[in-house]
């Protein structure tokens, strides 16, 4: 039997720098000692790609330079990087989010976002779905008559679903290729809401975007939710990279520098 459903975001992956491999890369430059005081592997490959961009490791590989390593870490990312919008060297890091109890209502808009993400959703193919789990918008919870409707829906799904697994008896059948055929078929009557879940790559230049894009009031409720679980989860763990990020009293996740 299908149930209401809150979607959540679990952080499952990210980025990291084989410190080895770039003090090797640096002293093949003639650069012996560089370091980052960086929180975080984002952070340092974040500064690791904006000093390469100037050759600002050492006054003698650029040699307009004055002086170098006169900020730490986070100053040099907020200040020089994002505060000059040098959004760019945001995009060597990546994380990975799985978010679990998604509809396609907001995985169809998620994959909107194409540049500098990667997506793997669960398979309508491959995963029959007895049972249909819906998040339950607030719009509709407003309606006491058009939650009774909402129920409804879902229940007459599942009872269709389960009619035509009787009539093609399916969970009898051993020919894989038909059983997947068979799903496939069954989906198409089963709305957008249908809970299923999404794993999710961005750097972290397209996950500002993402964020600031689908908190704002404007978008669709469910999506304004799960990301402020990824907003949430993205500030505490780099507070660097998104030290300019703030929760405002509607909820939106704002920059003060935005679309970097």
């Amino acid at each position: 039997m299908g149930k209401l459903v809150f979607p959540r975001a679990f952080l499952i992956a990210e980025t990291k720098v084989d410190y080895a491999a770039m003090d090797h890369a640096l002293l093949h430059l003639g650069v012996d000692g560089w370091a980052s005081d960086g929180g975080t592997d984002a952070d340092v490959l974040t500064e690791f790609a904006g000093k390469s961009c100037y050759m600002s490791f050492d006054k003698n590989l650029n040699l307009n330079l004055t002086k170098v390593g006169g900020r730490p870490n986070s100053a040099y990312i907020q200040d020089g990087i994002i505060g000059n919008k040098h959004g760019s060297v945001l995009e060597h890091s990546t994380v990975t989010f799985f978010l679990t109890n998604v509809s396609r209502v907001v995985t169809h808009e998620l994959v909107r976002h194409r540049a500098g993400t990667a997506f793997s959703q669960t398979s309508g193919r491959y995963v029959r779905s007895n049972d249909v789990d819906m998040f339950l918008p607030k719009e509709i919870v407003a309606f006491p008559d058009a939650v009774s409707v909402f129920y409804r829906a879902m229940c007459e799904m599942e009872e269709n679903i389960a009619e035509l697994v009787e009539i093609t008896g399916i969970e009898d059948m051993t020919d894989f290729g038909l059983k997947k055929r068979l799903t496939s078929a069954f989906r198409r009557i089963i709305g957008n809401g249908q809970a299923n879940h999404l794993v999710m790559t961005a750097n972290h230049r397209a996950w500002r975007h993402v964020i600031e894009m689908r908190t704002s009031v404007h978008a669709e409720e469910e999506i304004r939710y799960i990301m402020a679980d990824v907003a949430g989860q993205l500030k505490e763990r780099f507070p660097t990279i998104y030290a300019d990020m703030t929760e405002n009293a509607d909820g939106e996740w704002v920059f003060a520098h935005s679309k970097v």
